[in-house]
């Protein structure tokens, strides 16, 4: 959805948190373009759990920025970021052994969704839940490491998604917009879960996986969520899965 200069400057944050830099001038002096471009790589990459921080600062002349240099701090050294990934993906390798790796993709993305709420509560005040460590290592995680867990999970299942950012009644909130069987859908694994709380329709709270919020259409999904993005999401109005 970027155009060709916001991919740019897309491109040179990611490859600046991969590589872990940290002090990096961007091919642009629109810091609007440059937050968008930042959104994107966080929508798009739920692995990114090393980058505690991300900050920028601007240089200006008579009053017109003429450079960003963009200056993203980390939460662990390299070695211990390694050491991280790998027991992630020894948890995530268990967690998927069962899956039907050549089933559809409604089939692969029922089963996240599943094993995610059976195997990781919600808790207010976990450790690392705004990233996947709290999910796969802690077990326990909050809207934001619910909807990366599913991300990171499903893209290994080889299902595209991405994960959307917003607001619900009660303040700040995260999901997913995944693409199955080629058609769009939302889903909200932690609203699914009995253990985040979220109340039905009636105001009380529910006691059983919510598959309401699996496989939901726009019309459905935006009565409780307003995703807060500054570019264009796809109509989710198929109901084939």
């Amino acid at each position: 959805t970027l155009d060709d200069a916001t991919k740019l400057v897309y491109d040179e944050i990611l490859y600046a948190i991969v590589h872990r830099k940290k002090e990096v001038q961007i091919a642009t002096t629109d810091v609007e373009q440059m937050e968008l471009a930042y959104l994107a790589v966080r929508y798009d990459y739920c692995d990114l759990f090393w980058l505690k921080q991300f900050s920028y600062v601007t240089y200006s002349r008579d009053d017109e920025i003429t450079a960003i240099e963009i200056t993203p701090e980390y939460s662990m050294t390299a070695e211990e970021q390694k050491k991280t990934q790998k027991a992630i993906d020894k948890e995530a390798d268990r967690m998927l052994a069962d899956a039907p790796k050549e089933g559809s993709d409604y089939e692969k993305a029922l089963y996240v969704f599943e094993k995610l709420i059976d195997e990781v509560d919600y808790v207010e005040d976990s450790a690392d839940n705004q990233n996947i460590i709290s999910a796969f290592l802690n077990h326990e995680t909050i809207c934001q490491g619910y909807a990366y867990a599913t991300q990171y999970l499903l893209e290994k299942l080889g299902v595209s998604c991405t994960t959307v950012i917003g607001n619900v009644s009660d303040g700040p909130h995260a999901w997913n917009l995944v693409q199955l069987d080629g058609a769009y859908y939302y889903m909200d694994t932690t609203w699914g879960n009995p253990t985040s709380n979220s109340p039905d329709d009636f105001g009380d709270v529910a006691e059983v996986v919510d598959y309401c919020f699996f496989t939901a259409t726009t019309e459905e999904l935006f009565q409780t969520h307003s995703p807060n993005v500054n570019f264009s999401l796809p109509e989710c109005n198929c109901l084939d899965d």
